[in-house]
Parts: structure tokens; sequence; C-alpha cells
């Protein structure tokens, strides 16, 4: 899969492999953390038990190993060890009841290495 790749976690047969790093797992505060499936088809927050049970079912399917057993499918990804994720959210914001989307969009805060924002200082 090729979020497996990204994430350094699929096989090495072409000799390269993802270095990313998933903002959820990795951020300090993580908000509206029942919605990190992300997926709910125009229906906002009010999921059917049996829909819920689907996306687990087919999240199963197709990716089942311990590190994501999360299960997300909406992903912010960065690399470099200096990034820090300080932040992740799941928006689930609409316009009387009506979403923009079928899934929720997910923001991600970062802090920026101290050299970084030393050197954008203004003088």
């Amino acid at each position: 899969m090729t979020g497996r790749f990204l994430l350094g976690r699929s096989s090495r047969e072409h000799g390269v492999v993802g270095d990313m790093r998933d903002a959820w797992p990795n951020a300090r505060v993580r908000k509206n953390v029942s919605l990190i499936h992300t997926y709910h088809g125009f229906k906002g927050e009010k999921q059917g038990a049996v829909e819920f049970l689907k996306l687990v079912f087919r999240a199963l399917c197709l990716c089942w190993d311990r590190q994501t057993q999360d299960l997300h499918i909406d992903w912010i990804l960065f690399r470099g060890r200096p990034l820090v994720p300080a932040l992740c959210e799941v928006i689930n914001d609409n316009i009387d009841g009506v979403y923009p989307s079928s899934h929720f969009p997910i923001f991600a805060e970062f802090l920026l290495p101290r050299s970084v924002r030393l050197a954008e200082m203004p003088s």
C-alpha cells in the first residue's frame, strides 16, 4: 500500500523506503479524536452502527498491522526530525448541517525548529 511505503513500513524489494511520519500519532495534542476515521458520507457525526462496522471491516481488510491499528484514512505526512506536530485536529464544521465533503478535513500545526524561528525574526 502507498501509505505503508511512505511511512517506511513496506517491503524493501525496490531498494527505496519512505521516511515520512504521520502527524496524528506524533502530535502533542489531538482534538476530535473520536472522528479520526474522517469518512462520514455527508452524514457528519450521525453515522449508524452499520456504517461504522462497514468502515472497520474495510479497514481491517486493507491494512492489518500493529503500526496502523487506529486505521484512519486521511493523513498529514511530514518528514524531518526537527519538525514537531504540536496540534492535530479533525475539523467537523458544517453550514446548517451540510458538509462540503464526505470526509472531515484534518488540520495540523507544527513547531518549527528554534534555528529556523531565529533566522526569520526581523531585526
